[in-house]
């Protein structure tokens, strides 16, 4: 019985693996359609205050497609925002919140923290 759960776990982890792989691949791959729909995510990890780790955006540099979203989840204990340096977007992020915005014209777009300087990405929308 043991032996036919773990081979279950296996099957069901390398669908999900596939299926992964699947979904990322096709908004990038060549041909046809029109990308939109793509969502990326941006952590804010927990930060040390304590020691020398300073608060960052991570990944710091996204690429969407046009019609793609990226939201930013701040799982640091402290508050953030994600605030385009042209303020076309100003996202307001209290410890555990996040925050979607979709990007409709390919072009770069540098980001940073209000609060905490040096903390700064940027989406590059294809």
């Amino acid at each position: 019985m043991r032996r036919q759960l773990t081979a279950l776990v296996a099957i069901v982890g390398l669908g999900l693996a596939l299926a992964g792989c699947k979904k990322a691949a096709g908004p990038s791959g060549g041909g046809g359609g029109g990308g939109g729909g793509t969502s990326v995510t941006v952590s804010i990890p927990v930060t040390d205050y304590g020691g020398n780790q300073t608060p960052s955006f991570s990944p710091s540099a996204i690429a969407v497609p046009a019609g793609g979203s990226v939201t930013w989840r701040n799982a640091d204990t402290v508050a953030h925002t994600s605030t385009s340096d042209t303020n076309i977007w100003n996202g307001s992020l209290a410890p555990g919140d996040s925050y979607t915005r979709t990007f409709a014209t390919p072009g770069t777009f540098p980001y940073v923290c209000t609060i905490h300087s040096g903390m700064s990405g940027r989406v590059i929308v294809q």
